[in-house]
C-alpha cells in the first residue's frame, strides 16, 4: 500500500477531493491487479496540528508517506497562527532543509489566478504563494505545474501518481 498526503489551503476544495478520486479510481484499476497495489490518502489536517514540532513533521512525511500533492491558490495557509493550517506554513518554512531528504515523492501544485484584483496581489497571504511558487519552480527535485481548471489538474495528478507507481513497481521498491 502507497501513502497519499494531501496538504493544501481550504480555497482548494474541488481539487483534493480531485486527488482521493484518482487515487480511488487507481485502485480498482490495472495497477491493483498487475502489482498489487492500493493507495491510502489521508489529508494533512487529519494528520499533523500547530503542537507538531517542524522536526516531527519531517520525521512523520518521510517515514509514513510514499506521496505528497501539495496544492495552492490564494492562501498559503487557511487560518494564519492557528491549528494544522500553520503546521503547513511552519513546515513549509523549512522548505530549504526538507527538500535535501528527497522522501515522499512530492508534487506541489498551483492554481492559476485569472485577472487578480490589486487587492488580491497586495494580500500577504498570496504574495507567500508567489514566493513559494518561485523556489519550487526552480527546484527540479519537486513536480512543480501550474493548473487553470479542474479537469487539466485532474490529468496531471493521474498521470503523475499513475507514472509513479508504475515505475516503483517495475523497480522492486514497493
Amino acid at each position: 500500500m502507497f501513502n497519499v498526503l494531501i496538504a493544501s489551503p481550504r480555497d482548494i476544495f474541488i481539487e483534493r477531493k480531485i486527488v482521493r478520486e484518482i487515487c480511488s479510481g487507481i485502485n480498482e484499476g490495472v495497477l491493483p491487479n498487475n502489482f498489487g497495489i492500493t493507495f491510502k490518502v489521508t489529508r494533512w489536517e487529519d494528520v499533523f496540528s500547530f503542537e507538531n514540532s517542524t522536526q516531527d513533521i519531517i520525521k512523520k512525511l518521510t517515514d509514513e508517506f510514499d506521496i505528497f500533492v501539495c496544492i495552492f491558490y490564494k492562501k498559503l495557509c487557511t487560518f494564519p497562527n492557528k491549528g494544522a493550517a500553520d503546521s503547513l506554513e511552519k513546515f513549509l518554512s523549512v522548505y530549504d532543509s526538507w527538500k535535501s531528504l528527497k522522501k515522499p515523492y512530492s508534487m506541489f501544485f498551483f492554481k492559476e489566478m485569472k485577472k487578480p484584483t490589486l487587492k488580491e496581489l497586495n494580500d500577504p497571504q498570496y504574495k507567500k504563494v508567489l514566493e513559494l511558487r518561485e523556489k519550487i519552480k526552480n527546484n527540479d527535485l519537486f513536480v512543480f505545474e501550474d493548473f487553470s481548471a479542474p479537469y487539466e489538474f485532474c490529468a496531471k495528478v493521474h498521470d503523475y501518481i499513475e507514472d509513479w507507481a508504475t515505475e516503483h513497481m517495475k523497480s522492486g521498491s514497493g
